[in-house]
């Protein structure tokens, strides 16, 4: 076997093992992390948010960086939709006319991701009358639809740093079925 051919293919073989990256514990092992023993799910949030000071509200949970800067909300419902996009379909039928008669949201993206290994829908979306662009992550679960709210407190658009830590966070999320 020729030794020249065989390295080069090794090394791919060990690059593509590396670029699956570590798991998202692993990759953030100073992070807090918060349960929702109720809710059946628990998460990390990096350092500078406090957890400490959640605003917790029957089906909602509400975090704050300590800047003030972000705010985070998971927000847990009983549903009767068979899959997220059925959900996702009456949920912007009643956006439609949700604020005084006029549209209340704008989807300005949207695309399947994986979640704590189930299939959700990540959307970026601007509410109409609150001025507020969110990223928005819907996960259906065990009869429940979990909604995650990551937005900026001042309601600007939301950069890719922003973004990038918003996946982040729900990299973290964990399910218990």
């Amino acid at each position: 076997m020729n030794l020249r051919l065989l390295l080069p293919c090794a090394s791919l073989v060990l690059l593509a093992a590396c670029s699956a990256g570590p798991t998202a514990t692993k990759l953030h092992p100073d992070w807090q992390p918060y349960d929702n023993a109720a809710q059946g799910y628990s998460m990390k949030l990096p350092p500078m948010w406090d957890i400490g000071h959640a605003q917790v509200g029957g089906d909602i949970v509400a975090f704050n960086d300590k800047d003030a800067t972000y705010k985070l909300e998971v927000f847990t419902q009983p549903t009767a939709s068979a899959d997220v996009t059925e959900y996702l379909k009456k949920y912007d039928a009643e956006m439609a006319n949700g604020f005084e008669g006029q549209p209340s949201l704008r989807v300005d993206g949207s695309s399947d991701v994986m979640v704590a290994g189930l299939r959700a829908v990540e959307r970026r979306e601007y509410g109409l009358a609150s001025d507020m662009h969110t990223l928005m992550t819907y996960i259906l679960h065990g009869g429940k639809m979990m909604e995650i709210t990551f937005m900026r407190e001042d309601g600007k658009e939301l950069s890719a740093s922003d973004l990038a830590l918003a996946r982040d966070i729900i990299a973290t999320l964990v399910i218990r079925k």
